[in-house]
């Protein structure tokens, strides 16, 4: 059993994404570095390090602790990165600040590198794997195959219920803060949107369908999903999809565009391409049982990608 990984493992990092800053956490490896690094990125509307239960914080301690460099970090105009970002949409799914991540690590002894993302960051890990070569592995968590977008004030409107903002709302900080014009206009921008959902109920997270580049055979899947994996699957890149037993909308959508391009495509990859699910829901993961079997699947994938070379 290899040495636990700790916050003694752990410091925090500042680094270049284009005009932008981003904050992660580095956390080295134990024992002998393997000189391959583990991007962790998470879903749109959370930040690395306040997801539930320490979720990513475990993750990253738990492949470093067998010989992985691991990063976690707040992509841009979130958590303690600089920049702005309005809505999360899975056609511009901060692809770029993963390549900058990429490149932040080869300067820490990471050479090569495996990427793990959730939801919209399994979509922005797809695209940055396609573009940099020395991405040798994809772990995607509950990946959308079709294209989505949210608006940011949409996200804070569905985290809570209109209790907790009544609630927020009479708090003299909160008051004090509508002296801020910007502010007030935040506040009102979420207080209306949790009005429309209350009367609208609409459907879940990342739900609302964009446009999807269509073609007679891509069975509802996005060509922008797609063509990337393609290309990183013939450059000779591991994939592995994990989805939750309970997640029917995705696994759903998945199966469907199995049934054209994206199983072609799979078929081609052969040993290369691996699908897994695992009890319970791990679209927006909160439950720690779900948590830990995504963790226990990742610390085995990249043990055995590191190990086919």
């Amino acid at each position: 059993m290899p040495e636990v990984a700790t916050s003694r493992q752990e410091r925090p990092v500042f680094f270049p994404a284009g005009d932008e800053t981003l904050f992660g956490v580095v956390t080295e490896p134990v024992g002998d570095p393997r000189g391959i690094g583990v991007i962790l990125l998470y879903g749109g509307g959370y930040t690395m390090s306040s997801y539930y239960n320490q979720y990513w914080t475990r993750m990253a301690r738990r492949v470093s602790a067998l010989g992985f460099h691991a990063l976690r970090f707040d992509h841009h105009g979130n958590g303690d990165s600089t920049g702005r970002v309005d809505a999360f949409d899975h056609r511009a799914p901060f692809a770029d600040d993963v390549v900058s991540a990429m490149s932040f690590m080869e300067t820490q002894g990471a050479s090569r590198f495996l990427l793990v993302g959730d939801c919209l960051g399994a979509r922005g890990t797809l695209v940055a794997a396609s573009r940099v070569d020395a991405a040798d592995g994809l772990f995607m968590i509950s990946a959308m195959v079709r294209d989505g977008r949210m608006e940011k004030a949409d996200d804070w409107a569905q985290k809570y219920g209109i209790g907790h903002y009544v609630r927020r709302a009479l708090r003299w900080k909160t008051i004090r803060e509508l002296a801020s014009r910007d502010l007030r206009r935040a506040y009102l921008k979420v207080g209306s949107t949790k009005l429309k959902q209350v009367a609208a109920k609409p459907a879940r997270a990342l739900g609302r369908r964009q446009p999807t580049a269509v073609t007679p055979d891509n069975g509802g899947a996005s060509k922008r999903f797609l063509e990337p994996l393609e290309g990183i699957l013939k450059r000779g890149a591991h994939v592995l999809f994990v989805f939750g037993d309970e997640d029917e909308e995705r696994t759903s959508e998945f199966e469907t565009a199995r049934g054209a391009r994206l199983g072609q495509i799979l078929r081609d990859a052969g040993s290369l391409v691996e699908i897994t699910t695992v009890a319970g829901t791990i679209a927006d993961i909160q439950d720690p049982p779900a948590q830990d079997a995504i963790i226990d699947e990742v610390a085995d994938w990249v043990t055995r990608v590191a190990a086919a070379g």
